[in-house]
């Protein structure tokens, strides 16, 4: 289950940088999205920064972001013009009624959460947030 848990914590990094950065397109470089967390081994560090690589082509294939020209070494890549797509910007502005007394939409929560869990290390919002919007 590493992999979907890797999945879930790279897929809200994404969505909160490009949040953050919409509609401006940007330069979108996986292994500058999270630092090796003290403890963590080189190789177990690698496979993370692969499946948020695969978690950006993933992305960009079911509709929620779009990216120009990439470039991949043998851990990670980097995705150049990244931006939402309508479609990412639609699911991120929702006020699901679980947020709906803090009038902050999905995009907001994540952002704030992506901040605070990097320095928290706790998953579990963040986690939820990505399961809403991509549907499961």
């Amino acid at each position: 289950m590493e992999n979907i848990e890797d999945f879930n914590r790279g897929a809200g990094l994404i969505f909160s940088h490009l949040y953050q950065q919409f509609p401006v397109p940007c330069m979108l470089q996986v292994g500058r999205m999270e630092t090796k967390s003290a403890g963590m081994d080189e190789a177990r560090y690698g496979r993370r920064l692969r499946v948020y690589t695969a978690t950006v082509q993933f992305l960009a294939e079911e509709g929620f972001i779009r990216f120009g020209s990439s470039d991949h070494d043998e851990d990670c890549g980097s995705f150049a013009d990244a931006v939402l797509t309508s479609k990412g910007l639609a699911v991120l502005s929702k006020s699901p009624e679980s947020l709906e007394k803090s009038r902050s939409t999905v995009g907001d929560a994540l952002v704030s959460l992506s901040t605070d869990l990097l320095k928290q290390g706790s998953w579990e919002g963040i986690v939820a947030l990505v399961r809403m919007i991509l549907g499961g």
